[in-house]
């Protein structure tokens, strides 16, 4: 008299055949039970053949999910809606991505704002920061000519305490006087302009 179907797997069904996984029957513990429709890959809520439900986060991707990873975890590669992050969804991923700042990723930002590949923006990138004077990635360096890109993605210029390959000195500023002209040429006796390295007087070539 104990004979009834949908009871736990197992138990005897009303046609006297155990209760299991595949026979059509959901069982008291499966989650569903489509019998010999039963498989992997079908669409978010049919029935796998363990006998649960495709799920989002189950680690088998149904066919209307675009990823799944088995978990339901955001900033992996598979969102926790099982849908495929990518480089301009606002959700920085741990699949190459540095930030991700969804519409507002642009190339060209201050530094440390969000490129549109995902990149922060550093000096030495080679994309020009909004604040800063030139970019030319690994070409930076400094002690070049003037005009030329510095380490630290300023211009090299007369004044800014680094000699360039075209400059005499520099000692970090640009006044007359002081041993290091405003143009960045050495002060002598003789150049008709008065240094205060040692000198009195200086007429140029009136000097006798």
């Amino acid at each position: 008299g104990d004979n009834a179907d949908g009871g736990a797997t197992g138990s005897c069904r009303a046609n006297c055949l155990v209760q299991v996984c595949g026979d059509g029957d959901e069982a008291t513990d499966e989650e569903c039970d489509g019998g010999a429709a039963n498989a992997d890959g079908g669409a978010t809520g049919s029935c796998r053949p363990g006998c649960v439900l495709q799920t989002c986060g189950d680690g088998d991707q149904a066919s209307d999910e675009g990823c799944d990873d088995g978990n339901l975890v955001d900033g992996d590669g598979c969102d926790s809606s099982c849908v495929v992050e990518f480089c301009g969804d606002g959700t920085t991923n741990n699949n190459d991505e540095e930030c991700d700042a969804a519409g507002d990723n642009a190339d060209g930002g201050a530094t440390g704002s969000c490129k549109a590949n995902c990149a922060v923006q550093v000096c030495g990138d080679g994309d020009q920061a909004s604040d800063e004077g030139c970019d030319n990635a690994g070409d930076n360096a400094d002690g070049g000519a003037t005009g030329s890109c510095k380490s630290n993605c300023e211009l090299q210029a007369c004044g800014d305490g680094d000699q360039a390959s075209d400059e005499g000195c520099d000692d970090g500023n640009v006044v007359n006087g002081d041993g290091c002209s405003a143009s960045c040429v050495v002060e002598f006796c003789g150049d008709g302009a008065l240094n205060n390295n040692g000198e009195e007087c200086d007429n140029g070539s009136s000097n006798a």
